[in-house]
């Protein structure tokens, strides 16, 4: 089984990911190139405008190939062997060619820069990801001032960022899951989505606005690339369901946490479609340009949103601290959580 794992991805992805393309029932648009022991063995033959492809650095092939057997194995039970409604087992011609191939590619497009310049620790975070040790109480549920709060640690799909994701409900209703993992004493949030649509609540509603009381919200600068330390435009949902899960972290000992705002192989991804999309149109140079720049507003939204509502906890929340901004100290925001928490 190790022999064939490996089989695949050396002799297939990794060749495959230098195009921007590998197959593996549908088609991956994963980009990466790769260096093992100094020597160069793919570079980016994708010929796509508007990415920047990442380079894995493998510095230790013995150990990085026990972590990657690890983490297949590992990916392979806790997934349920169950992918495009198809249940894989060793026995199916498919399952080294498909399953094992899927599992071998998608880890990479939840990687940052730093992780694949360190992919030895990114592969040992994700294994752990999967051993995850936040518990919820049997039968929780607490009345707070806007409702009955209960919440659920969901098994995800191995499309997504990670393997679990916070669900909360406020009176049944469902608030933004979060995609969360932990690895050695540290939490780590790569994002906060709805899954479902919010049903319409006014007495949630009015609570919601409530927290947006004392911003000067006309006069706060709109763009936080530019200005950092703008904390409005937020989902105030997004919000709530942001201080919910620092509260279950903190209560299971998770002090630090780190918050992924972007990920490489996710933008490539996007912008190799939008490059494969633009060879059936007749104006293909304005159709890529006007995907691209679509594409940065909608990234640059998200992340903006995504990076305020957690400088908003921090304005909110005495005990939550902003130690390290993205794209200035490190490539992930830093997030410390205090002894106790609680609303200034």
């Amino acid at each position: 089984m190790d022999e064939k794992i490996l089989k695949v991805f050396y002799e297939e992805i990794i060749e495959e990911a230098s195009f921007g393309k590998v197959d593996a029932y549908f088609t991956f648009n994963i980009a990466f190139n790769t260096i093992i022991n100094q020597q160069e063995v793919t570079s980016n033959n994708t010929k796509v405008l508007n990415t920047i492809v990442p380079t894995l650095i493998i510095k230790d092939k013995k150990r990085f190939d026990e972590m990657l057997l690890s983490y297949a194995k590992k990916a392979s039970i806790f997934y349920d062997s169950t992918f495009y409604d198809i249940s894989y087992d060793e026995t199916m011609p498919e399952y080294y060619s498909e399953y094992i191939k899927s599992i071998l590619t998608l880890v990479w497009s939840n990687a940052t820069s730093e992780d694949f310049a360190n992919p030895i620790n990114y592969l040992r975070k994700r294994i752990n990801h999967f051993d995850n040790l936040v518990e919820v109480p049997d039968n929780f549920a607490k009345e707070t001032s806007i409702g009955l709060l209960t919440y659920e640690v969901c098994k995800d799909q191995m499309f997504n960022e990670t393997p679990y994701y916070f669900q909360f409900y406020i009176d049944d209703y469902p608030l933004p899951v979060v995609r969360f993992g932990t690895s050695e004493g540290k939490a780590y949030i790569y994002a906060i989505q709805n899954i479902t649509k919010l049903p319409r609540n006014k007495k949630l509603n009015r609570a919601m606005y409530k927290v947006n009381e004392g911003l000067d919200v006309e006069n706060e600068p709109k763009d936080n690339i530019e200005n950092p330390e703008n904390i409005v435009g937020i989902t105030l949902a997004t919000l709530i369901s942001a201080v919910l899960t620092l509260g279950v972290l903190k209560n299971n000992g998770y002090n630090d946490v780190e918050i992924k705002p972007y990920l490489p192989s996710r933008w490539n991804a996007k912008e190799i479609a939008y490059y494969r999309a633009c060879k059936q149109k007749q104006n293909k140079e304005e159709f890529l340009k006007e995907q691209h720049e679509r594409h940065i507003e909608i990234q640059r939204n998200l992340t903006d949103k995504f990076l305020r509502t957690f400088r908003r906890l921090e304005y909110h929340l005495d005990g939550i601290v902003v130690t390290f901004l993205p794209y200035i100290n490190s490539e992930n925001m830093m997030m410390q959580i205090g002894d106790e928490i609680k609303f200034k």
